[in-house]
């Protein structure tokens, strides 16, 4: 009943706070919401949906229905308390065209509730934690336990054959990115957003190439080998002597890729880019709460449904 009550009672906390938000959001949301509570409400009687996502590490047979013409998964990984920020992201993506989303839960409560909604799409490592990861801010051992598992299951989807597009879940699609991934492609193994010596690995393309699965396997054994702050910085430090060798690595255009400083804080240049940001992200903020408030503001402000029809790339 402990793990049931806990999901149960953290999805109607949600459900009664999205409801001073947008029409849109309001609509999406407790759809969704709605159907969640349903499910978890009978999961005291009921055993939780334990294998109903594939195992891990997935197959190309799993996947084989979700990568897109390209070969390529967009991965997300999603802790308890990221639940709702995570059914919003999903929804932008979907609303642009994109169907190649794939999750892996961080956590087993987590896990519980996200392969009801995301039946087959919905993974459990072994490197998820057992209970429900709350309160894991930037700068806390939480945080750099969470985010240390990135190179993990990115190399879980690239060992399977598929280019992956990861991105946080504090992130929102205005547009569907895959179109201009082609435009810019000039042969490089990854692209990434940031700047040298600063790149930031919460948003991260990477191409099924030896140079790049090469490159990520290395990231995790900094991760796990060194005296790291976080995964980023144990990205940095790997990625300098990896681009020395011949890894190339492709750096977004901030203009369509602003980091969070960028969005919320010093404030975008809607005049020089009318047409806006392709994936906003809203790093740079400290916590769930003002995260998921400033992407709200944002969704209410009209800002970020401009330019937002479906795009669908693989036509």
């Amino acid at each position: 009943m402990g793990r049931s009550w806990r999901i149960t009672s953290r999805l109607r906390a949600v459900t009664i706070a999205s409801a001073v938000i947008s029409t849109w959001y309001v609509g999406f949301y407790m759809q969704h919401t709605n159907r969640l509570l349903t499910s978890s409400a009978t999961s005291s009687t009921t055993p939780a949906p334990i294998g109903i996502a594939p195992s891990w590490p997935p197959t190309r047979a799993m996947l084989v229905n979700i990568v897109d013409a390209d070969n390529r998964v967009t991965a997300i990984g999603v802790n308890f308390d990221y639940i709702d920020i995570a059914e919003l992201l999903a929804e932008s993506i979907e609303r642009v065209g994109v169907t190649n989303l794939v999750i892996v839960a961080l956590d087993r409560d987590a896990y519980d509730v996200l392969s009801v909604r995301f039946p087959e799409r919905t993974f459990l490592p072994p490197f998820a934690a057992s209970e429900a990861v709350r309160d894991a801010v930037w700068g806390t051992g939480k945080f750099k336990a969470v985010t240390s598992t990135r190179p993990k299951f990115i190399l879980g989807f690239l060992e399977a054959g598929c280019n992956v597009f990861y991105v946080d879940t504090d992130t929102l699609w205005r547009r569907n990115p895959f179109p201009y991934f082609k435009l810019k492609d000039d042969g490089s193994d990854m692209m990434i957003t940031g700047s040298v010596g600063n790149l930031c690995t919460g948003l991260i393309y990477v191409k099924a190439r030896t140079a790049a699965i090469d490159a990520i396997r290395s990231w995790a054994d900094h991760i796990d080998q060194g005296e790291y702050q976080d995964d980023q910085a144990a990205f940095n430090a790997m990625i300098a002597p990896k681009m020395a060798a011949g890894l190339r690595v492709h750096r977004l255009d901030d203009a369509l890729f602003p980091d969070g400083r960028t969005m919320f804080q010093v404030g975008y240049d809607w005049t020089a880019n009318p047409d806006g940001p392709i994936i906003i992200h809203a790093n740079y903020l400290k916590g769930h709460d003002s995260k998921k408030a400033m992407l709200i503001d944002l969704i209410r402000s009209g800002r970020f449904l401009t330019n937002m029809g479906a795009t669908d790339d693989r036509k």
